[in-house]
């Protein structure tokens, strides 16, 4: 059985298909981007909430103790990354 010739594109069906081929690239690159910013800001506000939980707890002498025993009290500078 003889299997079909492929059909060749005209120039104008070439350029539509490499405007769509760009335009899904650059699609994916940009959701890439989008989604490594959200994640940035997620990591930054957990930090963030982190950091205002410490202070928070660390009115009481028991916190203070335990967060200085641990290293995290006094806060470290901003920026600098709290593993509790």
């Amino acid at each position: 059985m003889k299997v079909p010739a492929k059909t060749k594109l005209t120039a104008s069906e070439r350029e539509i298909k490499r405007a769509f081929d760009n335009f899904f690239a650059n699609f994916d690159k940009q959701v890439d981007a989008y989604n490594a910013s959200e994640e940035a800001a997620r990591i930054a506000n957990a930090e963030a909430r982190t950091r205002r939980a410490i202070e928070r707890q660390c009115r009481k002498k028991y916190y203070r103790e335990k967060y200085t025993a641990m290293g995290l009290w006094p806060l470290p500078p901003e920026g600098t990354p709290v593993y509790v």
